[in-house]
């Protein structure tokens, strides 16, 4: 009972308390809790219905990010992509042109012979052979015969004709001296 008496007085000094401190009586406090109810209860549905719409720019907001991140992931491909494309563009290309480390390939000496049956002059057979390497493929080759390596080229590419007639022909004599067959 006490306790009952002492609530019962704990309220009653609240609402005097109320009146002294806002200079209001008691109908007024009554009007201004309900004033006060009202504004908290739209506030409540006010919340309410925003919820769904902070719900809805949050999902909306995640999906974004979602699509920037691979936006990203793609676009870091593209660049590695471009990146490895333009490395091997600029990457210069080596062709050997000795097969076995000494002697010169097949290749390259067919590209020496070519040129001496169209007259290039010996000095300039390799160099016109780089340039064309470089400027119509990107290529660079690894090491081309001196001039002195090119005349020996050019004796072999002689004799390869000499044999080349001799075995297409059933009577043949080749003379190195300008002498004739009889002597």
């Amino acid at each position: 009972r006490e306790i009952n008496a002492k609530d019962a007085l704990i309220k009653k000094l609240q609402k005097e308390n109320l009146v002294l401190k806002y200079g209001s009586s008691q109908s007024e406090v009554k009007s201004m809790r309900r004033l006060l109810a009202v504004i908290r209860s739209k506030f409540r549905k006010f919340k309410i219905s925003h919820r769904h719409l902070v719900q809805k720019l949050k999902r909306d907001n995640n999906a974004l990010r979602n699509q920037v991140r691979n936006i990203k992931a793609d676009n870091d491909i593209l660049q590695s992509t471009y990146n490895s494309d333009v490395l091997m563009a600029t990457e210069i290309k080596y062709i050997d042109s000795k097969s076995d480390g000494k002697s010169y390939s097949t290749s390259c000496r067919k590209a020496i012979y070519y040129c001496l049956e169209h007259h290039v002059p010996i000095t300039s057979i390799c160099p016109v052979i780089e340039v064309v390497l470089d400027q119509m493929a990107g290529l660079k080759i690894t090491a081309l015969p001196e001039p002195c390596t090119v005349s020996y080229l050019a004796y072999e590419l002689g004799v390869l004709s000499d044999l080349q007639v001799m075995y297409n022909c059933e009577d043949i004599t080749l003379s190195w001296d300008s002498t004739t067959v009889n002597g």
